[in-house]
């Protein structure tokens, strides 16, 4: 698969000018490399995984992977060696009917806490697993009423110093703030009620007036809605689109780097995954960033590639397929197949893995079983090499260097040395 990346590389080239010996650093960077991905099984001991979240979950400076099933009652956590090597740990055999995490300090007391949602009773439909800072967890509740748990997430929406619990109930056709009194108490406040098989929320200060507002993408009304936070947690409901078919997942990035927070939205039913771009008013026009990303559930903006622009990579499990979208920089972007037999692909996030400087993607596979990483192993496209290699004295004593390669290489600088002789 042929891609754009940009990789940084350096070498060392001795020159030698009478009998003084001169050591220079040269750098140079990859335009135009193969980027390669290889798939490594991380856990086959998981029954429909429905989330798989990186996240350093025990502080040791490497990323950890935590997962949560649907039919195995399963939460587990996949401890990093810091190389990419995973060490298997249960934190719970009791999440019955599993859909997504979150991991959070909600007590703040200096470890990560686990926040989830199930669809069943046992033992609650948001919850959270309380880390006694040795990864030892015991279970706490959000709500024992939320009807569905789908999705959640977390984030102070009254500045009032604490953290809130945000939660989608899909059989409620609700959005659910549960407000926390300091304590880890939670009052529930409805937000919308006809919202109709919603799928995603994120908490984001979109408008970046200081306080965090929500979005919620939901399926079969295809909207997308901005819920406009005035700061002490009473929102204003706006539609950001009613047309989005089947719409799936919504996400924030400033996409274009314009200093102000864009959009991306999946929609399953039209393949197609759209960016909102905002005008810096929060006035958002649609523009469809692609159209062939078949059945698409989830769609992640990340720079993948190192370039400086904002990718996409996405899954889509009723075609297997997780998927990079590549920004050229000018917003017009390429599809690239990560894999095409990613059975059941329920959700993907990205981070480096193993420590070698690049992205990695983790999957959770609900028909396959697995928890999976990608490996990025774009190194493979070094070294460097050079067909021709100049080296001459300016008339103030100065060495100038000057090279040719092989590839399509770039010189991005060099180090000037003295001689003198």
């Amino acid at each position: 698969m042929k891609t754009s990346n940009l990789i940084q590389s350096s070498f060392y080239s001795t020159l030698m000018k009478g009998n003084i010996v001169l050591t220079l650093l040269v750098c140079s960077s990859v335009l135009s490399a193969d980027l390669f991905w290889s798939e490594n099984v991380i856990s086959t001991n998981v029954d429909a995984p429905q989330d798989a979240v990186p996240y350093d979950l025990d502080g040791d400076g490497d990323v950890d992977i935590v997962s949560i099933s649907y039919n195995d009652n399963k939460v587990l956590w996949f401890d990093n060696n810091g190389h990419g090597a995973f060490t298997e740990k249960t934190i719970t055999l009791t999440i019955s009917q599993g859909r997504a995490l979150q991991i959070v300090d909600l007590d703040k007391d200096g470890d990560n806490d686990i926040l989830y949602t199930n669809r069943n009773d046992s033992p609650y439909r948001v919850g959270v697993l309380y880390n006694d800072g040795s990864q030892s967890f015991s279970h706490g509740y959000i709500t024992d009423r939320a009807m569905e748990g789908y999705d959640i997430c977390s984030g102070d929406m009254d500045g009032d110093g604490d953290l809130d619990v945000i939660s989608l109930a899909q059989d409620y056709n609700g959005l659910m703030w549960y407000k926390n009194d300091g304590t880890q108490t939670f009052t529930r406040y409805t937000l919308n009620d006809e919202l109709v098989q919603a799928r995603t929320v994120v908490a984001e200060d979109l408008d970046k007036d200081g306080d965090l507002d929500i979005l919620t993408a939901s399926f079969n009304d295809d909207l997308v809605l901005f819920y406009n936070n005035n700061g002490a947690g009473i929102f204003t409901i706006e539609t950001i689109s009613s047309s989005s078919d089947g719409s799936n997942d919504v996400q924030v990035v400033d996409i274009d780097n314009d200093g102000d927070n864009d959009i991306i939205n999946a929609a399953a039913a039209e393949s197609s995954i759209y960016l909102f771009n905002n005008n810096g008013s929060e006035v958002f026009t649609p523009h469809v960033l692609t159209d062939q990303a078949s059945g698409v559930l989830k769609a992640v903006p990340v720079d993948l590639d190192l370039d400086g622009d904002i990718d996409i990579i996405s899954a889509s499990g009723a075609n297997d397929e997780v998927l990079w979208f590549e920004n050229n920089g000018a917003g017009n972007f390429s599809k690239n197949v990560v894999s095409s037999t990613s059975d059941g692909v329920s959700s993907i996030y990205s981070a480096d893995f193993d420590g070698d400087g690049d992205l990695d993607i983790v999957a959770s596979l609900s028909h396959g079983d697995k928890i999976v990483i990608y490996e990025n192993t774009v190194e493979s496209a070094l070294p460097v090499v050079l067909s021709e290699f100049r080296v001459h004295q300016d008339s103030k004593n100065s060495v100038i260097i000057s090279w040719i390669t092989d590839s399509e290489i770039e010189n991005l600088g060099f180090i000037q040395g003295r001689v003198f002789c």
